[in-house]
C-alpha cells in the first residue's frame, strides 16, 4: 500500500514544522546501516554544523543527514542554503564522506526554455558541490532523500 504524505502537515517538534521534519529524517537516519560498532549521533537545535545528525563507522568514516524543509520548491536561494550547510559540514566533520539531503518534496523536472528545473538544479548543484570538495582534497557521495524516498522508508515492511 502506497503512502500518501502531506509534509506541509507535518506534526511539529520543538514548535515548529521544520523541527519535526527534522526529527523524522534524523528517526529514519537512525535506522540506516547500522553497521556493528557504529555509533549514531543526533545533534541538538541550534548550532549543528552542517548536520542534523551522523553515523560514524569503525573505520572513521561518516555519514551526514540534513534536512532542509523547503516545502515551496528549490531555487537559488534553497541551492545557497544548502552549499552553505554542506561547506560548514565539510569543515567541522573531516571524515564525512557522504552527505543526505532530506527534502520534503519531490523535485520537478519541468523543462522549459532556458530556465532549469528542480532536478537540473540539484544535479548541477551536486555535481558542483563533488567537484569542489575534489578539488580541495575530500571525497564526498552526495545522496538525495526527496518526498517518495522517505516515504519509500516509512512504508518499508520492516519492524524498525
Amino acid at each position: 500500500m502506497a503512502l500518501t504524505l502531506d509534509f506541509k502537515r507535518i506534526r511539529e517538534h520543538r514548535g515548529t514544522q521544520n523541527g519535526g521534519f527534522e526529527e523524522l529524517c534524523c528517526q529514519l537516519a537512525a535506522l540506516e546501516e547500522p553497521a556493528k560498532g557504529s555509533q549514531f549521533i543526533r545533534k541538538g537545535p541550534g548550532a549543528d554544523q552542517g548536520l542534523e545528525c551522523y553515523r560514524t563507522y569503525v573505520d572513521g568514516h561518516e555519514v551526514g543527514w540534513q534536512a532542509k524543509y523547503f516545502i515551496n520548491g528549490f531555487d537559488d536561494g534553497q541551492v545557497a542554503d544548502l552549499s552553505d550547510s554542506l561547506q560548514r559540514a565539510l569543515s567541522s566533520h573531516p571524515q564525512l564522506m557522504a552527505f543526505v539531503v532530506c527534502l520534503p518534496i519531490d523535485l520537478r523536472d519541468n523543462r522549459s526554455g532556458k530556465k532549469a528545473s528542480e532536478v537540473q538544479r540539484y544535479e548541477k548543484w551536486r555535481k558542483k558541490s563533488i567537484e569542489g570538495a575534489a578539488a580541495k582534497g575530500r571525497t564526498i557521495e552526495i545522496e538525495l532523500w526527496s518526498a517518495s524516498s522517505i516515504g519509500e522508508r516509512l512504508g518499508r515492511d520492516d519492524p524498525a
